[in-house]
């Protein structure tokens, strides 16, 4: 997957940060999104986009649905995509394979684009795969195909020695290492007579960061290739390993390069429609239209001077303005509502100090990083690199990954900003499902019922189980306390008020404003010998590290209960395993972990039982703040923060505890 990230980066900055190799669909595109974004109601059916063999992260879907949410995206490949995906809106995802054929009808999409298939496709059955793709695509639509040619240009014995191997391997299996060159006379065989062919070349190892990129690219590319090459050439793992490094310094030496060919098309209107009957193909004309020779430029050599990269998506020049977005998860009104200002919305990269290495007019634009659930890849490192950093927003309350960080932005004079109240509400809901989830033991009775041990009980089931199944708490009379009485803190206590519990909470200090009817408490042990149930609503911060241990746990007592919508670092989690399988502790609801996504695996065991036995254990995936409305207050919250710094050279609405004084302004 990082291989695939850093081909897809590569890809983009050697073809000048562009997507799409054709201004024709640049322009279809920004038309369609400019009309659906100026007047949505009047707008016609959006644009229908196919993208074939995305890969299991599908980045150029992702950053194209990014680019154009008003378009609708669909990206199919014969493998599921990544579990670690998540698609917006307007993607969808699809199991296909090209090579029996797509289920899509004829005339469909607006623009379909096809990217490395070399690895897949046999050189027999180019000419059908690329009929089929003109088949579903609209008669005027646009079609582009991007392959390789593995052979190394200009090549050194060892670059020989790589052509040989892998002409004999890949030749082998039926695939045709030089797909990329001859796409064009596949392109005619297939019945496509008018399009344009061009090449960009990839240097490896030299020619500044983008050799430094194709150099990690093609290195990860021998351990897939490994088996092939081998069995191939005959050579042994040392022999292998050693070939590769070998291999790696001559190109840097000889100034040797791949291409990767490109074509483009923009299919007539009524010239030409592809049918398909199962399989094979077959080719249907319609009215005959004159068509014009198809074009094509193929560079000799590498070009004498470095070739231009371009910005990986920004406008060129000092006033561009981008704003790098970690996740493809990132809104698309919020998006819309940053480009409607003249910013773009860049990412994510696999690495943002490789991509601000590789094009140094995007570092020069990027004046905002947005952080969405961890810190951006490379950001450590890239935070040198980018001269006109002025903001990093973290997208929610929560900035813990950002702690180590905070003395380097505060030296750079970039501001970090957080949005703490925005998902308050449904955090402090959150805390109280699992508070009764946990005392009215809702998940062992949904089990109990499911396993079929209540239904087994007959006509007098519920009297069984009144006398059999073990009696939950309610939460009247209860005594609460509350780690943390700030925002979320509050909304907490004020919930439970409304069922009747008594209401404690510790902080550094007595809070003024608290209500007089809550008791103070100035420790952690303290509360905890107090309450029944304790909830975590403390900061991220450093400083609350394990501050529910082993002996607040004890003070909590085995009729106590721990709720944590906070942090995972503020519970000693063996601690808290060991209290609940020894019975010092009743139950636990817990949102969130130490080492997340990881859980602790003695907190997996407990509370499993279908009986509804303790100890009485709830787990839930980090989710508690995570709700439409939530999610929208949380992008009014980052857009105010952006608008404010970015764009008005305001101070920050919203910093994180101590950054207050760090404006991230310029003169």
């Amino acid at each position: 997957l990082a291989r695939l990230g850093i081909q897809h980066m590569l890809l983009r900055v050697v073809a000048g940060g562009d997507l799409i190799h054709s201004p024709e669909v640049t322009r279809l595109l920004d038309s369609a999104e400019a009309s659906a974004t100026a007047t949505p109601a009047e707008s016609p059916s959006p644009l229908r986009v196919l993208d074939v063999g995305c890969g299991p992260r599908a980045f150029w879907t992702l950053e194209m649905a990014m680019r154009y949410p008003h378009v609708q995206f669909l990206a199919v490949d014969v493998a599921p995509l990544s579990a670690r995906v998540s698609l917006p809106e307007n993607v969808t995802f699809s199991t296909e394979n090209i090579l029996k054929g797509l289920s899509f009808p004829d005339n469909h999409f607006d623009f379909v684009f096809q990217r490395l298939l070399i690895g897949s496709v046999p050189a027999t059955k180019w000419p059908a795969v690329i009929k089929e793709l003109m088949r579903v695509t609209k008669n005027g639509g646009f079609l582009e195909l991007g392959e390789s040619c593995v052979l190394v240009c200009r090549p050194g014995p060892h670059g020989l020695k790589h052509n040989e191997a892998l002409l004999a391997a890949l030749g082998g299996h039926g695939l045709d290492p030089k797909a990329g060159l001859n796409l064009g006379q596949y392109c005619k065989e297939a019945g496509l007579e008018r399009f344009k062919m061009h090449a960009n070349s990839m240097p490896v190892g030299w020619n500044g960061p983008i050799g430094v990129l194709a150099h990690t690219c093609i290195s990860q590319s021998f351990v897939g290739l490994k088996m092939f090459l081998q069995a191939s050439s005959g050579m042994t793992d040392d022999e292998y390993a050693a070939f590769c490094s070998d291999f790696l310094v001559e190109c840097a030496e000889n100034l040797s390069y791949f291409n990767i060919y490109y074509v483009t098309a923009k299919l007539p209107r009524a010239a030409l429609v592809i049918i398909r009957h199962n399989s094979p193909w077959v080719r249907r004309t319609g009215p005959t239209l004159p068509i014009a020779q198809s074009s094509l430029t193929l560079p000799e050599a590498m070009p004498p001077s470095p070739a231009p990269t371009g910005a990986l998506d920004s406008s060129n020049g000092d006033d561009a303005v981008i704003i790098y977005v970690q996740s493809p998860a990132f809104p698309p009104d919020l998006a819309a509502s940053l480009r409607a200002r003249g910013a773009r919305v860049v990412g994510p990269f696999p690495d943002l100090a490789v991509a601000a290495e590789a094009d140094a007019s995007f570092a020069r634009a990027v004046h905002c990083v947005v952080n969405m659930g961890g810190t951006p890849p490379g950001l450590p490192r890239a935070l040198p690199l980018l001269p006109n950093l002025r903001l990093v927003c973290c997208y929610g309350s929560g900035f813990n990954e950002m702690l180590p960080l905070l003395p380097e932005c505060r030296k750079k004079g970039v501001t970090v900003t957080h949005s703490p109240a925005a998902n308050a509400a449904c955090v402090a809901d959150h805390a109280m499902v699992l508070m009764l989830a946990c005392t009215r033991r809702i998940v062992a009775g949904d089990r109990f019922v499911r396993s079929g041990a209540w239904g087994a009980m007959g006509a007098h089931a519920h009297a069984s189980s009144y006398r059999s199944y073990p009696k939950p708490r309610g939460l009247a009379d209860l005594r609460l306390g509350i780690l943390g009485l700030g925002a979320i803190g509050r909304l907490v206590a004020r919930r439970a008020a409304a069922f009747d519990m008594q209401i404690g909470y510790c902080n550094r200090n007595p809070s003024p404003d608290a209500d007089p009817s809550y008791e103070y408490f100035p420790t952690p042990l303290a509360l905890a010998t107090w309450c029944d149930v304790l909830v975590i609503a403390l900061r991220s911060d450093a400083t609350n590290q394990h501050i529910v241990d082993a002996a607040v746990l004890t003070a909590l007592g085995p009729g106590g209960f721990l709720v944590n919508i906070s942090r995972g670092l503020a519970v000693d989690e063996a601690a808290l395993a060991a209290a609940l399988a020894e019975g010092r502790l009743a139950g636990c609801g817990l949102d969130v972990f130490e080492h997340e996504p990881k859980v602790h695996p003695d907190l997996l065991r407990l509370g499993a039982a279908d009986d509804g036995a303790p100890p009485y254990v709830v787990l839930q995936p980090h989710s508690g703040g995570w709700t439409e409305r939530a999610f929208k207050d949380m992008a009014a919250a980052v857009l105010a923060n952006i608008v404010a710094v970015v764009f008005e050279n305001r101070p920050p609405i919203s910093p994180v505890p101590g950054m207050e004084d760090v404006t991230g302004l310029r003169p």
